[in-house]
């Protein structure tokens, strides 16, 4: 609770600083999980005063959680995100809503001794029949149904996400040159940590949440979810590049050129190709550091639309792919021809904004690779 309190402050003053969409939406998410962390609090400091009004805010919360981390990968990955369709933001309110005023009722129609008969039976497993009377038996089918919701929308987000993920990241490779410090690998990693807290969460709700009361076991769990949020938090915050700062240049209307407004044949694409290789040899674009496809585009008087089919269909690569091969056979002719060189120096050279960089491409595309 208190992990997920702090990383809301953190993102209020980063919003603050300067307005981003991606961070509003993981605020939210933040914000929720700070509510629902707080009924769990509530929960092991047997605050029974407090049920059963927090656990229909613990329902709420728990079957938005998820929702709200995909409109924040959506709000990152695509120029349309899902916030601004209706029918999906209709649904990310009306079934954490749904859910708890089906259980409110439940409880406003219960007597005062089946509620404590069901808080006590169903959460601290203290022995009492928990399924004696109509509503008490609907109450704990409710919370099996609530329970198998969020079950699927675990599963629903981890798809939908690495799917908006993978595209994000193609759609990146298609534009720069220099790709990776572009490309979502982090939250990624985030969107998978949180699934592994989930599954641990179903695992510990099967096992009995019961059994950390009162314990000193409550300290792994409490550890081991603080250390994931604090990965997903930070990551959020670290964030520097999203589908926004692509408008520019990836998501704008494709550039018009004279002459391209027919569909381009192979022998079009074949001289188009010439050029491109022409126009790399000789003035050594691919040097330039954060190239883009726009650029290249404009010194050939095409657009990007024709260049991207000719990379992929004649070269079969992406624009990333390419200009980065181009750069390790400039920079391992850099070496052998001057070994005093340090490898800073050569990555530099080569037009690489960092040694990482240079690193990574130069184990992915050197010529001795096997």
């Amino acid at each position: 609770m208190f992990v997920c309190g702090i990383l809301s402050v953190e993102l209020v003053l980063a919003l603050l600083g300067k307005f981003d969409r991606p961070r509003c939406w993981l605020l939210a998410w933040s914000v929720v999980c700070t509510v629902l962390y707080a009924c769990h609090m509530l929960y092991f400091h047997r605050e029974h005063w407090a049920y059963p009004y927090s656990d229909i805010v613990y329902i709420a919360c728990n079957l938005a959680v998820y929702p709200l981390y995909l409109f924040y990968i959506s709000e990152l990955t695509e120029p349309k995100p899902l916030s601004r369709r209706p029918l999906w933001l209709a649904l990310l309110l009306a079934i954490p809503l749904l859910a708890a005023t089906v259980a409110a009722v439940l409880y406003g129609a219960m007597s005062a001794e089946e509620t404590q008969d069901f808080l006590f039976g169903y959460f601290y497993h203290d022995g009492r029949q928990a399924a004696s009377t109509p509503l008490l038996q609907a109450q704990d089918v409710w919370h099996l149904v609530c329970r198998l919701l969020f079950a699927v929308q675990v599963v629903m987000v981890l798809v939908l996400s690495l799917r908006k993920i993978k595209r994000y990241n193609r759609m990146v490779e298609l534009y720069y040159a220099d790709a990776e410090e572009r490309k979502l690998h982090s939250l990624r990693w985030g969107l998978l940590l949180l699934v592994v807290m989930s599954l641990l969460s179903l695992l510990a709700n099967s096992v009995g949440r019961h059994v950390f009361v009162d314990t000193l076991w409550l300290v792994l769990p409490s550890l081991g979810f603080s250390l994931m949020l604090l990965f997903i938090g930070y990551t959020g915050l670290q964030m520097r590049f999203s589908v926004y700062d692509m408008s520019e240049s990836a998501l704008v209307s494709t550039l018009s050129a004279k002459g391209h407004d027919e569909p381009m044949t192979a022998s079009r694409y074949a001289n188009l190709q010439e050029r491109f290789l022409t126009l790399m040899a000789e003035e050594k674009l691919y040097l330039q550091p954060d190239l883009r496809l726009d650029e290249v585009a404009r010194r050939l008087g095409t657009n990007r639309t024709y260049l991207l089919a000719m990379l992929n269909e004649q070269l079969q690569m992406t624009f990333s792919e390419y200009v980065n091969r181009q750069r390790i056979a400039y920079a391992e002719q850099l070496m052998a021809n001057n070994p005093e060189m340090n490898k800073v120096e050569v990555s530099m050279q080569s037009g690489y904004g960092s040694p990482a960089s240079f690193y990574r491409n130069f184990k992915l595309y050197r010529s001795s690779k096997a």
